[in-house]
């Protein structure tokens, strides 16, 4: 047995013919739930991986069970970006998909990749663009040849930067961002309702 390459999904000892793999509990994490906010109108359900283990889509999927349990009309999943096994892990099962990305090469290659995988999971998605017209590459051309709408753009200013080194919500201090963001959970229902239609 190779411990640092279990995924933690049963087959091994589902199709052993002997009976010999069995699987014990073992704590790679936890998942904390909790008031956010000064109102304490949103739930924050946040999973954590252990230090030193890599199994974290068992920690997602108990977030995911944690933050269903709470019976919210909207659940946003903040997801790991690209296309790993947690990635995976905390996208699967959604109605629609935000992608964010920056305008930088890199960026435009993240954004390819998830742009993929949403496809092939067959999620609604619509892309929000931070720094905008910080790095000149083409996330437009390339949302607009996947047929996936652009939401959003969050600038590139230096206001943002200093709200989150601040540990600060930019909606709280930057105005022009809390009008963008404001209405991102009403076009996301929107996209999300492409694919209850399909």
């Amino acid at each position: 047995m190779f411990d640092e390459l279990c995924h933690g999904c049963g087959s091994c000892s589902d199709v052993c013919p002997s009976g010999a793999i069995a699987e014990v509990p073992r704590r790679v994490g936890e998942v904390v739930v909790g008031p956010v906010g000064r109102d304490g109108g949103l739930m924050l359900v946040t999973g954590r991986l252990d230090v030193g283990q890599v199994k974290s889509p068992a920690v997602i999927r108990a977030a995911r069970a944690a933050a269903a349990a709470l019976d919210a009309d909207l659940v946003v999943l903040d997801a790991p970006r690209g296309v790993a096994c947690s990635a995976v892990a905390a996208i699967r099962g959604a109605d629609a998909l935000l992608l964010v990305a920056e305008p930088t090469p890199f960026g435009l290659h993240d954004l390819e990749l998830s742009l993929t995988l949403g496809n092939e999971l067959g999620l609604p998605m619509g892309v929000v663009v931070n720094r905008d017209a910080a790095g000149g590459a083409d996330v437009e051309g390339l949302c607009e040849a996947r047929d996936v709408p652009i939401l959003a753009r969050v600038p590139f200013d230096r206001r943002v930067a200093e709200t989150y080194a601040r540990g600060e919500l930019i909606a709280e201090v930057v105005p022009e961002v809390a009008t963008v963001l404001a209405a991102l959970p009403d076009a996301m229902r929107a996209i999300a309702s492409q694919r209850a239609s399909r």
